[in-house]
């Protein structure tokens, strides 16, 4: 969603910094690489399109070759007349085409967000690179966005009125494919809420047989605290029920804490700004959990700045 709006605001002539405190792009729209053979999207799983703005910028996506439609095997009662819509070696792969020249300044997590007299002072984990800015959008969950503003009084107060669920998440990688035939399964659970084979999506290396596992909002907020081999060992024992048959040998687990995965109660709109709109407030939590939300808050973003 950042860089949605970043790549709005560069083509219309602006130059934004975005801050990044990951080593890649993509937030949710996550891909754990552990070798050449072995990677996983251990968070958003597929895209799909409602509007008219969304499906065209997949359709270029596509096009361009960054993502393609995934065409896993399901059960009759998950297939769906939209397109799942993937990044082609990865989920970030949706967002790369975004980047191109962009100053995106990467392993910078951002600590405050303070108003002085000549803009915005943006404070990070590293001192040489606070600036002042005219204006500044933050892309990130509400929850973590209150504690970055903690002196703007009006927007804390209605940022307390969202609420976002987490999603704990297993990556797996099986020496042998299972004898599954399914690539998705939902058993309806109290504990999984989705398990999917990530070597069945398009122009994945399939050596071998990895799945992804993500708990219920339930589950996952019950065992946010617990260790991430923990949370991925029970995920596991969940999913090995579910198989009904030893698993093969396992050349990969780990676990991963979404903290804010799902938005349960919005915004309501698409954004959230001072009235002199120069601090902007966006993301999925505003309208609802779909990467397309995040993508038309990021363009709304953009629109009221330009």
């Amino acid at each position: 969603m950042g860089l949605t709006c970043a790549r709005a605001l560069s083509d219309r002539g602006l130059s934004p910094v975005v801050y990044e405190k990951s080593r890649g792009v993509g937030g949710r729209l996550a891909t754990r690489r552990f070798n050449e053979d072995v990677s996983f999207d251990h968070g958003g799983q597929y895209v799909t399109a409602q509007g008219d703005n969304f499906q065209t910028y997949l359709n270029e996506a596509i096009k361009s070759g960054s993502a393609a439609e995934w065409l896993p095997n399901l059960d009759k009662e998950l297939l769906s007349t939209k397109k799942k819509i993937v990044g082609v070696t990865g989920m970030n792969d949706l967002v790369r085409p975004l980047c191109k020249e962009l100053d995106i300044r990467f392993n910078i997590t951002v600590t405050g967000v303070s108003r002085q007299k000549k803009g915005w002072l943006i404070q990070t984990d590293k001192s040489h690179e606070e600036e002042i800015f005219d204006k500044v959008i933050l892309t990130v969950p509400a929850p973590q966005a209150r504690d970055l503003i903690y002196d703007e009084t009006p927007l804390i107060s209605v940022l307390d009125q969202v609420s976002l669920l987490p999603c704990l998440a297993a990556m797996v990688t099986f020496s042998e494919k299972l004898t599954i035939p399914r690539d998705v399964l939902r058993n309806g659970s109290e504990v999984l809420a989705w398990c999917a084979r990530d070597s069945s999506k398009p122009q994945r290396k399939n050596t071998y047989d990895s799945w992804v596992l993500h708990g219920t909002p339930r589950w996952s907020k019950i065992w946010l605290d617990a260790e991430r081999d923990t949370i991925a060992e029970k995920l596991l024992e969940n999913f090995r029920q579910t198989y009904q048959n030893p698993l093969p040998e396992i050349r990969i687990l780990r676990g991963h804490k979404w903290r804010f995965a799902l938005a349960d109660k919005t915004l309501g709109k698409e954004f959230l700004a001072l009235d002199d709109n120069t601090l902007f407030l966006g993301g999925d939590w505003c309208m609802g959990p779909r990467a397309e939300y995040a993508f038309n808050s990021g363009r709304a973003i953009a629109a009221a700045v330009i």
